[in-house]
C-alpha cells in the first residue's frame, strides 16, 4: 500500500502513452468540474483531473490538510474537458450543455441491482473475468469498487485511440455494451456528457457506506458477501502504465466506425423516427422530401413541429425531422431552432390538463402504480386524503404523456412514473387546502371507477421472478424492515438485555450475548426509546453494560447509537373521546423522518402500554390498527421495529408466543418474537432466565440461558455452565440454611394441626407464620422457603396432598 502519490507517480498512471500528440492531447483535456457534498451542490472547477481522482484513490489531503476521503460525498465529473471548457464555465457555473469534445480517462461501467446488490457485484466480477480471458486485459491495472449501496463500478483505462470527440459518451455506452453483453444490471445511461460520477472512499448518500476500492484483480476474488459488509477507506496502490487500456483499441474502434455508419443511415431515412402507427399528413412528407419555397417555408416549418408536438414526438425526433426539412428549404439553424422553440410554446399553452384519471384509463402499468402509491401511503392523515383529493381534482401531473412514447421502455416508463406521482403527491400535500371532507371517499369512487372502466391490476405475480429473500439483521433476528416483539415480565431485566444487544449491533460486535447478538463486522444503526427510564437511568445502565471496555459515547457522537429518553407523548392519539380512533403523534412523525434521514437500521421501543396509547390492549381492533401502522412504517423505511410487551400475570413463566398479555392481534401481526422467562425450577431468586425465539417466520427458533449479575447486567451462558452455577448455588444454599431444616421438621412433628404450604409461606398469609419464622429463628419468609425447598431435597420432609382442599402440604415421611 502507498500512502501517497507522487507527482510523477500521478502522471504516469492518468496519461496514454508518451508520444507528443498524445500527451499534449492528455494535458489539454484535464478540465472538469467536482461537486463536494450533495450530489445537488456547486459544481466547482477541477483544472488538473486526474490528481483529485488520484487523491481520493490514495487517501490524500488537500492542500489545507484536510483528509479528501472518509466521510461525507464528493462526485467528480466522468469526462474531462479542454480549454475551451473554462469560458462555458465561467458563463454558466456548471459543465451542463457543454457543446464542444470532451474526452475521458477511464472507460466508467456502472452495475446496479436494488433488490440484491450481490447480483450485480457478481456481474462485475465476471465481466471483469471475460476481460481477462478472452481479451488479455491485465487486472491489476484497472480499478473496481463497491459502489457502496446497489452494486459495482469498474474503470477500465482507455486506448491511446480515445481521442476528444462530441460523440465520445456514446462510444463509451457501445463499447460498455459490447463488454457487458448479457448482463442484466449493467447502467447503459450514464454517459451523456455532464455526468458526474461518486468518488473512491467517499459515502453513499442513502446507504451512508462507502465507495471502496480495489485492484480488480483483488475483487474478482473476493464473495460478493464480503464485498457488501467493507465500509473503511482503501488505498488501492495503483500505477496505471501508458498501454494498459490498449486492449480495448479494438472495440473503441469498432464502436466508431459503428456510430459512423449510424449517423449516414439515419441522415438517409427518417421513417424509423415516428413511432408505431403514427403517421405524418401529405403536406408534412412533401415539406421533407422537397422543402419549401421562399415565403413559406416559416410558415410551413413551424407548421410541421406542431404536427410532431401533437403527435407526441420526443424532441430528439422532432429536431431530426426539422433539419431533414431545411436542408432543401435554407433557413440559418439559429431560425430553426426559434421556430422549434416557438411551436412547443404554443403546444404548452394549448395543452390539456392531463389527469390521473385520464392517465390511469390509458395505461394499466400507471395504474397500478398509481394505486400501490396512493393507497400505500400510510403517513397521511384522514383529512389529508380529502385534501389531496381537493387538490387532485384541479391539477394535472407534473409527468405529461411520456408514457405514450414508442422511444421509452416500460420499465423506463414505470421509472417515470413513479418519481412523478411522488413529485406530485409531495406538491398535493403542500399546495392542499384545509377543507375537511371524508375520509378516502372522493379518491377511492375514481380509483373503483378505473376498475369497471376494465383495467384493473394483474392478480397473479410470479414469484420465481422475486428477489431472494435478505438475511436476517443480527444472529436468529428478523429481516430488515421487519416487525417483531420482545416480551417478558417484570423486572426480568429486559432493559439490561436490550442496552447490550444495541450497543453490540451499533460496533458490529456482540457484547455479553451471542445467540441474538451482532454478526460481527456488520454494524447496525440503532435507537432506542424508552418510556420507562430517564436519561441518568439509561447512562448508569449503560456505564455497566459497557464498563470501560466500550467508548458508548463514541457510538452516540458517530450516530450509530441513539436515545429517545421517556418522550412526551405516545406514538398515537385517540381522537373523539374513549375508543375512538388513533392518530399518529408529533413523535412517531418525528421518529419516522429519523428512520429516513439517519438512515436507522433498527428501532426498539419500550413498552407496548406507554407507547401505544391504547384505551384497551385487549381490543384486537384496537392493538391491530396500531400494529399496522407500525408494520408499515417499517417496510417504507426498511428500518426494523421492535415493541417490548410485558407478559400476562399466567404467562409469567411461559415461553410461547401467547405469554404477552393483551390482544393477540400483537403477536399476531409480528413476524419474530423473543420470550424471555425466569429459569426458576423452584426458586424465585434464581439469577438465571431462559430465552427462546417463538416465531421467526423467516427463519429457524433457538433458544439461550442468561444469567443476571450482581450489577444487574445480563450475560449469556451454556447450559452446561448453568447447571454448574445452579449447583454451586444449591451448595452454598444449604451450607447456610441447612441448619435450619431438622428445626422445621421438628416444628411439622409438633403441630399437625397446620398444613404448612409453600404458598402460604411465599405470601405471609399462612396462620402458622409467626410461629414458625420464631421456631426458625428466621425473620424474612423468603429464607424459610429456601428451608422448605431444602427439607424436600434432603427427603427430610415429604410434600402430601392437604385435605379436602387442593395443593401439598409438608408431612413427615
Amino acid at each position: 500500500m502507498r500512502t501517497s502519490l507522487e507527482k510523477e507517480g500521478r502522471a504516469a498512471a492518468t496519461t496514454r502513452p508518451k508520444t507528443k500528440t498524445t500527451q499534449s492531447v492528455s494535458e489539454a483535456y484535464r478540465f472538469g468540474v467536482i461537486v463536494r457534498g450533495g450530489v445537488v451542490g456547486k459544481r466547482e472547477l477541477v483544472t488538473d483531473w486526474p490528481d483529485v481522482f488520484e487523491d481520493y484513490l490514495a487517501c490524500n489531503e488537500d492542500g489545507e490538510g484536510t483528509a479528501c476521503t472518509g466521510t461525507g460525498e464528493a462526485y467528480l465529473s466522468m469526462f474531462t474537458y479542454g480549454e475551451y471548457f473554462t469560458k462555458h464555465y465561467k458563463e454558466k457555473g456548471t459543465n451542463a450543455q457543454y457543446p464542444g469534445e470532451v474526452r475521458g480517462h477511464f472507460l466508467h461501467m456502472d452495475f446496479d441491482c436494488k433488490d440484491n446488490p450481490a447480483n450485480a457485484i457478481a456481474e462485475a466480477q465476471e465481466v471483469l473475468r471475460r476481460c481477462e480471458a478472452s481479451h488479455r486485459a491485465s487486472l491489476d491495472k484497472v480499478i473496481a469498487c463497491f459502489s457502496g449501496n446497489k452494486g459495482a463500478h469498474i474503470y477500465f483505462p482507455l486506448p491511446s485511440c480515445a481521442v476528444p470527440s462530441e460523440d465520445f459518451g456514446k462510444i463509451c455506452r457501445a463499447v460498455v455494451g459490447k463488454l457487458a453483453e448479457g448482463c442484466e444490471t449493467v447502467d447503459l445511461k450514464i454517459y451523456d456528457h455532464a455526468r458526474i460520477f461518486r468518488l473512491p472512499n467517499t459515502q453513499h448518500p442513502e446507504s451512508g457506506k462507502l465507495k471502496v476500492p480495489y485492484l480488480a484483480s483483488e475483487f474478482v476474488e473476493l464473495d460478493p458477501a464480503v464485498i457488501l459488509n467493507t465500509d473503511e477507506t482503501r488505498d488501492v496502490g495503483i500505477n496505471i502504465l501508458d498501454d494498459a487500456g490498449e486492449w480495448l483499441a479494438p472495440f473503441w474502434k469498432a464502436a466508431v466506425n459503428g456510430l459512423k455508419k449510424s449517423q449516414v443511415e439515419r441522415s438517409t431515412s427518417t421513417t424509423f423516427l415516428l413511432p408505431p402507427g403514427v403517421g405524418l399528413s401529405a403536406a408534412a412528407w412533401d415539406l421533407i422530401s422537397n422543402g419549401a419555397p421562399e415565403g413559406e417555408r416559416n410558415d410551413r416549418l413551424f407548421k410541421l413541429a406542431c404536427e410532431l408536438l401533437k403527435l407526441r414526438c420526443p424532441d430528439s425526433v422532432i429536431i431530426d425531422f426539422m433539419n431533414k426539412a431545411n436542408e432543401k428549404s435554407g433557413l440559418p439553424d439559429s431560425e430553426v431552432k426559434g421556430i422549434i422553440k416557438s411551436a412547443m410554446q404554443r403546444a404548452k399553452d394549448s395543452r390539456v390538463p392531463v389527469l390521473l384519471l385520464d392517465v390511469c384509463k390509458s395505461h394499466k402499468a400507471f395504474f397500478e402504480i398509481a394505486v400501490d402509491v396512493l393507497i400505500g401511503t400510510d403517513t397521511l392523515e384522514q383529512k389529508e386524503w380529502a385534501e389531496l383529493e381537493a387538490w387532485y381534482s384541479q391539477n394535472s401531473l407534473p409527468f405529461q404523456s411520456i408514457h405514450d412514447s414508442s422511444k421509452i421502455t416500460e420499465e423506463e416508463v414505470q421509472e417515470l412514473a413513479r418519481e412523478a406521482l411522488e413529485q406530485w403527491k409531495r406538491e398535493a400535500t403542500r399546495a392542499a387546502t384545509k377543507a375537511h371532507k371524508d375520509d378516502r371517499g372522493a379518491l377511492m369512487e375514481r380509483l373503483q371507477a378505473i376498475d369497471q372502466a376494465g383495467t384493473l391490476p394483474v392478480l397473479y405475480k410470479k414469484i420465481h421472478l422475486a428477489p431472494p429473500q435478505g438475511p436476517p439483521i443480527f444472529n436468529n433476528g428478523p429481516l430488515k424492515g421487519s416487525f417483531g416483539v420482545i416480551i417478558g415480565g417484570d423486572g426480568i431485566g429486559k432493559g439490561f438485555i436490550i442496552l447490550d444487544l444495541v450497543t453490540g449491533y451499533a460496533r458490529g460486535e456482540a457484547m455479553h450475548i451471542k445467540s441474538i447478538g451482532a454478526k460481527l463486522g456488520k454494524r447496525l444503526r440503532c435507537c432506542y426509546v424508552s418510556y420507562e427510564e430517564d436519561a441518568s437511568d439509561l447512562k448508569t445502565r449503560m456505564d455497566r453494560v459497557c464498563s470501560d471496555k466500550v467508548d458508548y459515547a463514541a457510538l452516540e457522537e458517530s450516530g450509530w447509537l441513539h436515545f429517545v429518553p421517556l418522550p412526551k407523548e405516545g406514538l398515537f392519539r385517540q381522537a373523539g373521546g374513549y375508543g375512538g380512533e388513533k392518530t399518529p403523534t408529533r413523535t412517531l412523525k418525528r421518529l419516522e423522518r429519523a428512520m429516513i434521514e439517519d438512515k436507522l437500521d433498527l428501532v426498539i421501543i419500550d413498552p407496548v402500554a406507554s407507547a401505544g396509547g391504547l384505551d384497551d390492549e385487549n381490543s384486537n381492533a384496537e392493538v391491530g390498527a396500531f400494529v399496522t401502522n407500525l408494520r408499515s412504517m417499517a417496510k417504507r423505511t426498511g428500518c426494523t421495529i421492535l415493541l417490548v410487551h410485558h407478559t400476562s400475570k399466567e404467562g409469567s413463566h411461559k415461553l410461547d408466543a401467547a405469554a404477552g398479555r393483551g390482544a393477540s392481534a400483537l403477536k399476531g401481526g409480528a413476524r419474530w418474537i423473543l420470550n424471555l422467562a425466569q429459569d426458576k425450577d423452584g426458586e424465585e431468586t434464581s439469577p438465571f432466565i431462559q430465552g427462546r425465539i417463538t416465531k421467526n417466520t423467516h427463519g429457524a427458533g433457538c433458544s439461550f440461558f442468561l444469567e443476571r449479575r450482581a450489577d444487574g447486567v445480563v450475560a449469556e451462558v451454556t447450559a452446561t455452565e448453568r447447571e454448574e452455577r445452579r449447583n454451586n448455588l444449591a451448595d452454598i444454599q444449604f451450607a447456610c440454611f441447612g441448619k435450619y431444616v431438622p428445626q422445621l421438621v421438628e416444628f411439622v412433628k409438633d403441630n399437625p394441626h397446620y398444613e404448612i404450604t409453600w404458598g402460604g409461606i411465599n405470601n405471609g398469609q399462612g396462620p402458622y407464620m409467626n410461629d414458625l419464622l420464631e421456631h426458625l429463628s428466621l425473620k424474612d419468609k423468603r429464607d424459610a422457603l429456601k428451608v422448605y425447598r431444602l427439607a424436600i431435597q434432603t427427603d427430610a420432609l415429604k410434600e402430601t396432598p392437604r385435605n379436602g382442599r387442593q395443593g401439598k402440604c409438608l408431612a413427615i415421611p
